[in-house]
């Protein structure tokens, strides 16, 4: 690969300033998967659909490609699936980059009051996005706007977690992350909820719901829906209380970030410290879900009387559960591991260039799905090709049109931080 299209090696003098290579990867690998209608995850969809129209499903590779995609989608409820990484990931690098861009600001002489009002702002600012992500500037602060979104989970956590990190240290930052896990586990499971009790972690029916219902404006959480012969109220994924283990997500990834900064240790004993971390981390959340990564519609924890059952979170992203937190940082911490011996240790960066751009403006990235259509635009740009490979065409001609954008603007060095 010609050499300016690499990554330039950063100076290896001053570890502590320096912004790590692979965080960028990652956080662009991460975003890869979802840059809507020609993101990894359509594309793979895209390539399925193909496959079963030429009959050729059942080849090797078609059913490689068909059990990627199943992977690349949410799990209902209780349980795990590699697409439902992609929130808690971007949350976790998050905090990994904290030691690094506030640890800087420390050192460079700002003062704790001035960086905190700067998490705050930047926190604020991502809530606000995430209103207009969900269509403030068409319908206002309507009935109909819905106040939860990943970007404003993403502000709350992060300006939490960034406070938190500023008046802590490394222990302080591991007991929080021990009160909001075991907290959070303990108002979900034993504070009853009104008409359902207490630990009925059932869509609609658990404490954060309840929560959600009394304290968030508009009438997504005054909703109830038919659930059978039973109408139960609307569920927010990312609702109030459910954000307060994501905070320790990006408390997790702070304290990997502050390892990974650290003087005494060389790059290949950090990598290991990684991955001991991750494997324990996956052992912790495997255990607290009770040992069933996928329970069989088990969603009440009073359906079992075995005190393991008893004590159980299962593993749930829409609940945000102690035991995904415990989880998917393990999963960080293996694909962060991976990243930072490939990219930082070895220096094998020319295939991580394309993420890198993607990760360099990933909030770009996240905006621009929601108002332009860059599928559309791929698609009248191949129109004239053959029809049977359309379906295939469309969204990467629409990645490389998005991708060429987020490359002009690395280029000239536009990076929107908030």
């Amino acid at each position: 690969m010609n050499n300016k299209h690499r990554v330039s090696p950063r100076p290896a003098a001053n570890p502590i300033t320096e912004r790590l290579v692979s965080l960028d990867a990652l956080r662009g690998f991460d975003m890869f998967w979802i840059m809507g209608a020609v993101g990894g995850e359509a594309i793979l969809h895209k390539i399925t659909k193909h496959l079963e129209a030429a009959h050729l499903q059942e080849t090797w590779y078609g059913r490689a490609v068909e059990i990627a995609v199943y992977q690349l989608t949410h799990v209902e409820w209780n349980g795990f699936r590699a697409y439902d990484l992609i929130f808690p990931l971007f949350l976790f690098v998050a905090g990994v980059a904290m030691p690094y861009s506030i640890g800087w600001r420390l050192k460079t002489g700002d003062s704790k009051r001035k960086i905190a009002l700067k998490v705050i702002r930047r926190g604020l600012l991502l809530v606000l996005l995430g209103l207009i992500y969900n269509g403030l500037l068409s319908i206002g602060f309507t009935h109909q706007l819905r106040w939860g979104s990943v970007l404003g989970r993403i502000g709350l956590a992060y300006m939490f977690g960034g406070l938190i990190y500023l008046v802590t240290d490394v222990r302080g930052q591991a007991l929080a992350v021990a009160v909001l896990l075991i907290g959070y586990w303990g108002a979900m499971l034993y504070v009853p909820v009104p008409e359902y009790g207490a630990g009925v972690l059932e869509d609609g029916k658990t404490l954060a719901d309840f929560i959600d219902q009394k304290l968030m404006p508009g009438t997504l959480y005054r909703h109830h829906r038919q659930q059978g012969a039973e109408s139960i109220p609307d569920h927010d994924p990312e609702g109030l209380l459910s954000t307060i283990p994501a905070i320790g997500t990006v408390l997790l990834g702070a304290l990997a970030g502050t390892w990974l900064r650290s003087r005494e240790q060389s790059g290949n004993r950090k990598t290991a410290g990684l991955i001991l971390a991750g494997l324990l981390a996956l052992v912790l959340g495997w255990a607290w879900s009770g040992f069933q990564l996928n329970p069989s519609n088990e969603s009440s924890l009073t359906t079992s009387p075995s005190f393991v059952s008893q004590l159980a979170f299962p593993i749930n992203k829409n609940l945000w559960s102690s035991s995904f937190v415990l989880w998917t940082a393990g999963w960080s911490l293996l694909l962060l591991a991976a990243f930072y011996q490939v990219i930082d240790i070895w220096r094998i960066r020319g295939w991580a260039f394309f993420f890198v751009v993607i990760g360099a403006n990933s909030i770009v990235v996240y905006m621009a799905k929601r108002f332009i259509d860059f599928e559309k635009i791929g698609a009248f740009i191949v129109s004239p090709g053959p029809m049977t490979i359309h379906p295939v065409l469309t969204p990467i001609v629409g990645l490389g049109l998005a991708w060429g954008g987020l490359y002009v603007m690395y280029r000239k060095k536009w990076f929107i931080r908030i």
